[in-house]
């Protein structure tokens, strides 16, 4: 066959599959994996999730848990297959040790993500520190799970990663902007969140709100947004990046795409943080040392997809090379899909409302009617004037 466009990721979709009380069978997997290898870049070990879904786990559950997905790597192995293996936070070291000890080229860090940030970042500290040598290189490529915040990114000198963050972030209305030297952006520094919601929420930072923003002279960040929207987005408007998902989620991809080609060769500058002694760490840098340090040419973000036209759509328009999906989702699926979703394809003309469209009274009585659907009749929100929207006509009522 030919080289697939896309560079696609496949998850197993345990989790998936474990939050819904529902199993995944093994066997099929490795079966689905070995039938249609050649369109995935790398594919991921089937994990076992302790305990039961928003129940607290036990220290023996975790343990079971690694043990069983260790069983089912080397099964996958056994079988011809070479699935990245993960290390999970909260498990024991000696399963990182495995994995070195193994000679394992590539590994899946997946950091609790019901633990607070800080100690979500004290556990890859002791990962990193593990992982790379005495300047910071990585000897070993490393996947992270779930991390797509541009802080965790910078920190550590992941191969690749994962997120939904594209697509949920923007779909609630948060976009990030990169922080401008003159008219060029510097994608090495923290960005900028913007709500770009024109609701004055009394308990959110009012610095972020897009209507604070967009209409104050004074803000320094009002013209990063202009730059941002006429570098990266073709010079959309205001008003369409605040009333349309898409063209948030396109401006998302573009901070990441720009995030990406920025990333190359990083380091692991607090490795002193993170340094732990005992015969298990230990062990690991006796195995890891002399390794020479891992070429990073960029960055590969893995941007998560669900199938939808608009994922699509959004995706082929950026010109996404990078994703991942679920075998959970796909795997009862015509195969063909596979063939779809690792083909590129033309990117769609562009969705833009006609001029006007979002100031004129038909759209804006068409969100009073969507809010007063969500909301209910009676006592449902009100205009600008004060007065009751009908929910039926969109009308105000007197």
């Amino acid at each position: 066959m030919a080289k697939p466009d896309i560079r696609l990721m496949l998850d197993s979709g345990i989790f998936g599959a474990w939050s819904r009380g529902e199993s995944l069978s093994l066997d099929a997997y490795i079966d689905y994996v070995r039938e249609h290898q050649d369109y995935l870049w790398f594919y991921i070990n089937m994990d076992v999730i302790p305990g039961e879904f928003r129940k607290a786990r036990s220290a023996e559950q975790v343990e079971h848990s690694a043990a069983q997905g260790y069983k089912n790597l080397l099964r996958m192995k056994k079988r011809g297959l070479q699935p990245m293996p993960v290390f999970h936070q909260g498990e024991r070291f000696e399963w990182l040790l495995r994995m070195v000890e193994d000679g394992e080229p590539y590994i899946g860090l997946s950091s609790a993500k019901d633990y607070l940030p800080f100690h979500q970042r004290r556990w890859l500290d002791q990962c990193f520190s593990l992982l790379t040598d005495k300047d910071g290189r990585p000897l070993v490529k490393t996947h992270g799970f779930g991390v797509t915040s541009p802080n965790m990114l910078m920190r550590y000198p992941f191969w690749s990663a994962d997120s939904t963050t594209w697509i949920l972030g923007s779909g609630f209305g948060h976009i990030m902007i990169p922080r401008y030297e003159g008219d060029r952006p510097n994608w090495l520094t923290p960005p900028f969140y913007l709500v770009t919601s024109g609701v004055q929420h009394q308990t959110s930072k009012q610095a972020n709100q897009f209507e604070g923003l967009v209409h104050s002279n004074q803000d320094v960040h009002q013209r990063a947004i202009q730059l941002f929207m006429q570098q990266e987005l073709g010079g959309v408007s205001p008003a369409e990046l605040r009333y349309s998902t898409i063209l948030r989620r396109q401006a998302t991809v573009a901070y990441y795409q720009g995030l990406m080609k920025a990333m190359k060769d990083s380091r692991f500058t607090e490795r002193s943080r993170g340094l732990i002694h005992d015969k298990v760490t230990d062990r690991i840098r006796d195995l890891m040392h002399g390794r020479p340090p891992i070429h990073i040419p960029q960055l590969h973000i893995m941007f998560v997809i669900d199938l939808s036209r608009m994922t699509k759509q959004v995706l082929n328009t950026m010109n996404v090379t990078t994703r991942c999906c679920s075998y959970y989702t796909i795997k009862d699926m015509d195969p063909k899909i596979l063939r779809e979703i690792t083909t590129l394809g033309p990117a769609p003309p562009p969705i833009r409302p006609k001029a006007g469209h979002y100031n004129s009274q038909h759209y804006q009585n068409y969100r009073r009617l969507k809010l007063l659907q969500r909301y209910g009749e009676g006592n449902g929100p009100q205009d600008s004037t004060g007065e009751t929207v009908n929910s039926r006509t969109g009308d105000q009522q007197s």
